[in-house]
């Protein structure tokens, strides 16, 4: 069931010419498609920096707060709370935490994809997909119109 608009590759062509078939679809952008038993399967290779690219509107809208000495972060796109008694410290643990779901997301993918955890799909790929010194970044990013700290009455 190819698409037609995407080159495609029969698997053992795509055997055959894998090192030039790497450098189309990382170095000159151009995703393929490759398919095996007459099209029935079918898998599409896509440059890392341009999956991340295709995965930028998907932003990680972070909720932060501070109560009680403790600085809490929610991040609903994944349903994890981390705290610390620092915003460095809760910031860390998020990341602990977002690292830790992502790799049960795709360990456990065959079945989340039977489920409404399949949406959650595109913030897991983002938090995989970027370098782990950069991870901090996806949770810090927060649009100008959004507080990044409310303080509990």
């Amino acid at each position: 069931m190819s698409t037609k608009i995407l080159e495609s590759l029969a698997f053992s062509e795509a055997k055959a010419q894998l090192s030039h078939l790497m450098t189309a679809v990382v170095h000159d952008h151009c995703p393929r498609v490759v398919d095996r038993h007459q099209g029935r399967e079918e898998m599409l290779l896509v440059g890392r920096d341009d999956l991340l690219a295709m995965l930028e509107p998907f932003q990680f809208e972070p909720k932060a707060s501070f109560s009680e000495g403790e600085f809490i972060l929610r991040l609903p796109e994944l349903g994890l709370i981390a705290g610390g008694e620092s915003f460095d410290e809760a910031l860390e643990e998020l990341v602990e935490l977002a690292e830790s779901y992502a790799e049960q997301h795709f360990s456990r993918l065959p079945s989340y994809m039977e489920t409404d955890r399949r949406q959650q799909l595109p913030w897991v790929a983002r938090v995989a997909l970027t370098a782990p010194q950069d991870r901090q970044h996806l949770f810090t990013a927060v649009p100008a119109d959004q507080p990044v700290l409310q303080t509990a009455a």
